[in-house]
């Protein structure tokens, strides 16, 4: 025991939980969105909206999604391709995503964003979750652009996701298989990882 002599007792320092992602400097100077097509109207912005299906596609396009909700992270519709793209590269890339009342209080300006309550701040599944995907000819005549989103994830730098061509054959373990948007949609949201720092409240909307 060190009784009255403080400078005695052993020297104790502060140390982190876990180590910050580095994403919130980032999202204080987004310059370019992407907006749910669910949401109907936001406050004005002087962010740049991006549009179209590869609107996620980094680094050039937009930095930031904001959804309708979180219930939107969370599920695709059966006919929902273009959803289904935001996923991948939200998923895949690892893209922060703020939902639309979040964006609305904040008047629409990345900066107002509050830490650690508005954004859900998505970890590279590209990086840290190894898998191949293998569509069906029927699905990727149909949908190409699911094709290209998978392909584009593929390419970043140290990425761990594949394309192969699905020939019929039997697949390994970390393939996966997929012939319509649900099954895409399944293998995709299980890849789904949130940084240490980001949101994770979710709101289901009824």
């Amino acid at each position: 025991m060190h009784r009255g002599r403080p400078e005695e007792m052993p020297k104790w320092k502060a140390a982190p939980a876990w180590k910050a992602s580095g994403a919130m400097e980032k999202i204080r100077d987004v310059t370019k969105i992407a907006v749910d097509a669910k949401i109907q109207t936001l406050p004005a912005t002087q962010c740049t909206i991006k549009e179209g299906s590869r609107r996620l596609m980094s680094p050039q396009n937009a930095e930031l999604m904001i959804v309708l909700n979180a219930a939107r992270l969370h599920a695709c519709g059966v006919f929902d391709w273009q959803h289904l793209c935001d996923l991948i590269y939200i998923i895949g890339a690892g893209l922060p995503v703020v939902c639309a009342s979040a964006w609305r209080l904040a008047g629409g300006r990345p900066s107002n964003l509050v830490f650690g309550r508005d954004i859900f701040l998505h970890a590279p599944a590209t990086k840290h979750k190894p898998c191949s995907f293998a569509l069906s000819s029927s699905l990727v005549e149909e949908r190409p652009e699911l094709k290209f989103a998978l392909q584009h994830c593929a390419k970043l730098p140290r990425s761990k996701w594949k394309y192969v061509t699905d020939k019929g054959q039997p697949l390994a373990a970390d393939v996966v298989r997929a012939s319509n948007i649900t099954q895409l949609a399944a293998a995709i949201l299980k890849l789904r990882t949130l940084e240490a720092d980001s949101c994770r409240g979710y709101m289901i909307a009824h």
